[in-house]
């Protein structure tokens, strides 16, 4: 894989990790009332640190993609970001304790953003190197 599609799969990766982080984080803290959100995250750290993490990993992986668009054309790089969709649907389907929905209607959506990026790509036209 050249360094530039490295790039671009490590910030979507990064981008969809963080974002699954965070949603485990997030399920354990209450919301509404600031001292219930401050008790959580003083006695539940672990759900801190994953929403920390999670933060983390979504700011890595959006300096990563700001250097990838260096060199790449837009219109060719950003349907690539829609496979993030693609990779949350999944590892979010079969992640202990996260009880997403896999379904037949939702894995047809996802089968169309892989077939619109895979198009996108076998249309345009070369990207600058």
């Amino acid at each position: 894989m050249k360094p530039v599609y490295a790039g671009m799969a490590t910030a979507v990766v990064g981008g969809a990790f963080g974002q699954l982080l965070m949603k485990i984080g997030m399920k354990d803290l209450p919301f509404g009332d600031f001292n219930a959100v401050l008790y959580s995250v003083l006695y539940h750290p672990s759900s801190a640190a994953l929403i920390l993490a999670g933060i983390f990993s979504y700011i890595v992986s959006m300096v990563v993609w700001v250097h990838s668009l260096k060199n790449h054309e837009l219109s060719a790089a950003y349907p690539v970001l829609s496979l993030g969709y693609v990779i949350v649907y999944l590892v979010a389907g079969i992640w202990p304790g996260l009880n997403e929905s896999i379904t037949t209607q939702k894995t047809l959506g996802i089968s169309l953003i892989i077939f619109g990026v895979w198009y996108a790509h076998t249309t345009h036209s070369p990207e600058k190197t």
